[in-house]
């Protein structure tokens, strides 16, 4: 019985011998890659400091593309420029709430020069006009909605305005362009030109696998938090945007797709004309279908 009992101890002793040395492993393995991780983070502090730094503003979106997050507030920093907090009410616009609803809003719509990328809450341009409204006014404070969100062209300005804004009634519509929508509307691909001149909507592709990374790390309460501040992810989602973003065509190169191009009846300044005037064309309609709509 004694030689049995010690033949079984010894077997488990040989079970357990391998199931101890990978946990072993694994736990050196968790405590090399944070030292690793560590040194990589005071080094990208240091001597390549990252251009941006915080969490990010935008998830997807199935009709936009993207969208800003809604009930959001977050320190975003630049190195060398900036530390601007930023704060979404519950739909999705940068400001407060827009707590009256008897009267109509002046509604604005652009990009990061609306948005107020790089400046503080209140101090982004709708923001005020809104201060400066509120004290001339005798009747309190006219309501300000800030649509605008960084990165994109007037294709969306054109889709917010055949779907959102007539809900919000605005008594008044600021579009604020830039040079760059040019690019931007290209870049988008939201719209197409047809060969009368008319916008076709194109279908949103799905969110890309780094997007969709992404969004599910910033989702873990914690974890996601601290990761948004790191400068070395900040260093690697600035390399990703430079290639995704700055370089299409090299990235299509080097992907073997198709390069991004204009619809070859069209033009880069016909499809931004294109689009400005599309979105008057909706207001004017709208306005002559519903006087009390959108003026």
């Amino acid at each position: 019985m004694e030689n049995k009992e010690a033949c079984l101890m010894k077997q488990q002793k040989t079970v357990l011998r391998p199931r101890h040395g990978l946990l072993q492993n694994f736990v050196l393995f968790l405590i090399s890659l944070l030292i690793g991780l560590g040194i990589c983070e005071v080094a990208v502090r240091l001597f390549a400091p990252a251009r941006e730094v915080g969490p990010t503003f935008v998830i997807y979106h199935p009709y936009y593309g993207k969208s800003l997050k809604r009930s959001f507030s977050a320190q975003r920093s630049s190195t060398r420029e900036y530390t601007t907090i930023v704060t979404t009410n519950s739909l999705g616009f940068r400001g407060p709430e827009v707590e009256s609803r008897s009267r109509r809003p002046i509604l604005f719509l652009g990009d990061s020069f609306t948005f107020g990328y790089g400046v503080n809450d209140g101090q982004e341009f709708p923001a005020l006009v809104r201060q400066s409204l509120a004290a001339r006014s005798p009747k309190g404070e006219i309501p300000v909605i800030n649509a605008g969100l960084g990165y994109n062209g007037n294709g969306r300005a054109v889709k917010f305005l055949r779907t959102e804004g007539p809900q919000y009634n605005p008594a008044l519509v600021v579009l604020q362009i830039h040079d760059n929508d040019f690019d931007d509307n290209l870049r988008e691909n939201l719209f197409e030109l047809s060969p009368t001149g008319e916008l076709y909507e194109q279908p949103i592709p799905p969110p890309s696998r780094t997007r969709r990374m992404w969004e599910f790390v910033e989702s873990i309460p914690v974890i996601g938090s601290g990761l948004s501040y790191s400068h070395l992810i900040g260093l690697l989602r600035q390399v990703q945007w430079i290639y995704t973003h700055a370089a299409p065509e090299q990235v299509a190169a080097s992907e073997r797709l198709p390069p991004p191009r204009p619809s070859s009846n069209s033009t880069k300044g016909e499809i931004n004309h294109s689009f400005t005037g599309r979105g008057v064309n909706d207001l004017q309609k709208r306005r002559v279908a519903s006087p009390s709509g959108i003026d």
